[in-house]
């Protein structure tokens, strides 16, 4: 199992005027929150390359969560380009709906979260 723990973490998400400076500064989105993320993979066999099972567990220490509209705007645009990042290779729409992988799971929502991932799922692909 591998652990993160991330410790008075703070995220910020301001958008930038024409002259490429931020003119109004927003609230944080997380302000100095606490939580750690434990990785556990299952594999096939010992000489496999890619595990079989991936479980990701969310622990929230201290969590401080605010969003404006603007900054919902902005992390929706956000995830779009990761996402249009992750399928860059594609060239069409069937193409991008064959290589998007399956939702995943998630088994609790409440202090701890679970997603499992199958073999070949990311969120960013290279």
């Amino acid at each position: 199992m591998q652990v993160v723990k991330v410790t008075d973490a703070t995220m910020c998400l301001d958008l930038k005027g024409p002259s490429g400076k931020v003119e109004v500064y927003q609230r944080p989105l997380l302000y100095r929150s606490s939580f750690e993320v434990r990785l556990r993979f299952t594999f096939s066999s010992q000489s496999a390359l890619l595990p079989k099972l991936t479980q990701v567990h969310l622990l929230l220490t201290t969590l401080d969560l605010s969003t404006s509209d603007d900054q919902i705007a902005m992390m929706t645009r956000l995830v779009e380009a990761l996402v249009g990042f992750s399928h860059r290779g594609a060239t069409r729409d069937e193409e991008v709906a064959e290589s998007a992988p399956e939702p995943h799971r998630l088994d609790e929502v409440t202090e701890k979260a679970t997603v499992e991932l199958e073999p070949g799922d990311a969120l960013v692909r290279a």
